[in-house]
């Protein structure tokens, strides 16, 4: 079996860093930390909420990885057939896929709420097109 890595991981660390950091600056200004309940408090919430699943979703990523191992393992001392190792490694593929593709919504959500909040009149960016 060759090894499959699950999609945006990385990413999704690194969002979840940026997002940590967005959210202490929309919480603290130069006069100190945001107001309880204020539009930017809530956002400070929701983006340590983020990073808190996606590092819930790291973990999940990490467990598959670990599983993809002692699949292989399986298989080559003939414990189980290939078709059932690779079936139930799917099925765990698509619970990482699914977790992922609504974390990235959620963190379009959040990023448009942050815009339409701070009435950002820059937002939506159009995507840069051409070459790079």
């Amino acid at each position: 079996m060759g090894q499959v890595k699950p999609l945006g991981m990385q990413t999704t660390l690194r969002s979840s860093l940026v997002l940590l950091a967005l959210a202490a600056g929309c919480a603290a200004d130069d006069t100190g930390p945001a107001t309880p309940g204020s539009p930017s408090a809530r956002a400070a919430e929701e983006a340590a909420q983020i990073a808190s699943d996606a590092r819930e979703l790291e973990a999940l990523a990490r467990a598959l990885t670990a599983e993809m191992d002692g699949a292989r393992r399986r298989v080559d001392a003939g414990e189980r057939p290939l078709e059932d190792e690779a079936a139930a490694l799917q099925a765990q593929m698509k619970v990482v896929e699914e977790r992922h593709a609504a974390l990235q919504d959620r963190i379009r959500a959040w990023e448009e709420q942050l815009h339409t909040t701070a009435g950002d009149p820059a937002w939506p960016q159009e995507p840069v097109k051409g070459k790079r």
